[in-house]
């Protein structure tokens, strides 16, 4: 007895469908992921560059500033030798610490340099030598025109491409009550008795709920894919609300700085040096010096800090800006 059987399921009208929607709602959760991806690496590359284009901004400018107090303390020490006058040697002293805590600074800015090269071949997976940076503060935007593409953050796009991977789960579920028809043939020889052929249709009936309740299962996935959809997007809304605080602090502090601050330190610090060419305090011109390095340190550091919460913004946004 010998006998040969074909047997085949035929998917319920719209199944195929909804399992190819699944499927290519699927493949592009998986895309928005990687551009998710994608547009955080960009974001951490800028933010290490800005953290790079601080520190050296700082390292140069103390390096002038370390010029500086060792001209200033050269040419009191011409002076306190030619005039005889011993009084001075305090402020020599002091200014000689000052000189040796700007050295101190210097040595850890190169130390945060080279960390920041590290870091960014990291990112980059290839060598980073060198970096041509030049910042500039730009005109505020109202957080309006940020808060507007809210809509094009890469994690919100992604989530959405799971919801409609969840909706599409869900439609496949519950196309599964319905019986699928089955086509079952077959030819049988038989030695003693004449050879026959058979046809026959069946249909796979659901059984205890099962199907039932695995769409209950992917309604409940649909309905956490959206809660979470929802939160991520007032969440993202209120990191843009911060990024944008932290732009307008930083920008606020570089004008005040620039526009303010800094032609009256360099006023006084000019009438300062030019005393010291005839003798005058020392500690004062140091004093000036000092101010003025600070002045200089918090104008750099709010420029970076405004870039890096613009780069953080761009990220939340896709780099729609």
């Amino acid at each position: 007895f010998t006998s040969l059987t074909l047997r085949q399921k035929l998917p319920f009208f719209g199944k195929l469908d909804a399992r190819e929607a699944r499927s290519n709602a699927s493949r592009a959760a998986l895309s928005a992921t990687l551009e998710e991806a994608r547009v955080n690496l960009v974001a951490a590359i800028k933010t290490e560059a800005y953290t790079l284009w601080e520190h050296q901004s700082l390292y140069d400018i103390i390096c002038r500033y370390e010029e500086l107090a060792e001209r200033n303390i050269g040419l009191h020490q011409t002076y306190t030798a030619t005039s005889g006058k011993s009084s001075h040697h305090m402020g020599i002293m002091s200014a000689e610490l000052t000189l040796s805590e700007l050295k101190i600074q210097k040595s850890e800015h190169l130390q945060h340099i080279q960390n920041a090269y590290a870091r960014l071949s990291y990112l980059a997976a290839a060598p980073v030598e060198s970096v041509e940076l030049s910042l500039e503060m730009e005109s505020m935007k109202g957080s309006s025109s940020y808060l507007n593409a809210v809509g094009q953050n890469p994690a919100l796009i992604a989530k959405a491409k799971e919801v409609d991977a969840a909706k599409a789960a869900l439609d496949e579920s519950g196309l599964l009550l319905y019986p699928d028809p089955v086509v079952q043939a077959g030819y049988f020889y038989r030695d003693a008795f004449e050879d026959y052929f058979s046809i026959g249709v069946a249909a796979e009936l659901p059984i205890y709920g099962r199907e039932k309740a695995q769409e209950e299962r992917e309604r409940y996935t649909l309905l956490a894919k959206k809660a979470q959809a929802d939160d991520m997007r007032n969440t993202i809304a209120a990191k843009i609300a911060m990024e944008h605080e932290k732009m307008k602090k930083a920008h606020t502090v570089y004008r005040v700085i620039t526009e303010q601050s800094i032609p009256k330190i360099e006023h006084m610090f000019d009438l300062a040096s030019a005393s010291v060419q005839s003798g005058g305090d020392l500690f004062s011109t140091i004093d000036m010096l000092e101010k003025r390095l600070r002045l200089d340190t918090r104008r750099v550091r709010a420029l970076s800090s405004y870039h890096k919460a613009h780069a953080a913004i761009e990220a939340l946004t896709g780099g729609s800006l």
